[in-house]
């Protein structure tokens, strides 16, 4: 039945539960109040294949202290209106599944130090840029385009463009 409903949805269940063994375990009512939840902050039903595809754990999340607080800081970290938490959702699906306090808020405050101020721009063209790791990734492509020659200006620049 679980399976069924996944594949209705338009996810491969094989994939998704190779991704998230958690699945075998969820019941189906969690994976139905995921849905209505997700529902509820404008998602629709002919996004969830998309966005459970790509991010299989938000089928297994909890509601109250992982999937509230990412609509909580979309809200009032980065002030995006309810109507566009689709858009923002849709563009980049794993923000559903970082943790606000480990990821999201210290990626925007680094990008805020950087001189990235435009956060509407931020969370509708360039919100994969919250999902990234600070340590392992923004870091090392600012100092590799340093190492290449450029200015910490400029590549801050390029990287504040991109």
């Amino acid at each position: 039945e679980k399976i069924l409903c996944l594949e209705i949805m338009g996810v491969d269940s094989g994939k998704a539960l190779s991704l998230n063994p958690s699945l075998r375990t969820a019941s189906l009512h969690s994976i139905h109040e995921i849905v209505t939840f997700l529902e509820s902050k404008g998602i629709r039903q002919k996004d969830l294949g998309r966005i459970f595809g790509t991010c299989p754990n938000v089928l297994t999340s909890d509601i109250k202290t992982e999937l509230n607080p990412v609509f909580n800081f979309l809200s009032y970290d980065l002030r995006v209106p309810d109507e566009n938490f689709r858009r923002v959702i849709n563009k980049c699906p794993r923000l559903l599944i970082s943790s606000v306090r480990d990821q999201l808020k210290p990626a925007l405050f680094y990008l805020q130090r950087l001189g990235f101020k435009d956060l509407h721009s931020l969370a509708h063209q360039d919100p994969v840029l919250l999902v990234l790791s600070v340590e392992k990734t923004l870091i090392p492509k600012l100092q590799f385009l340093q190492n290449l020659g450029f200015s910490k200006t400029d590549a801050v620049g390029m990287v504040l463009r991109c």
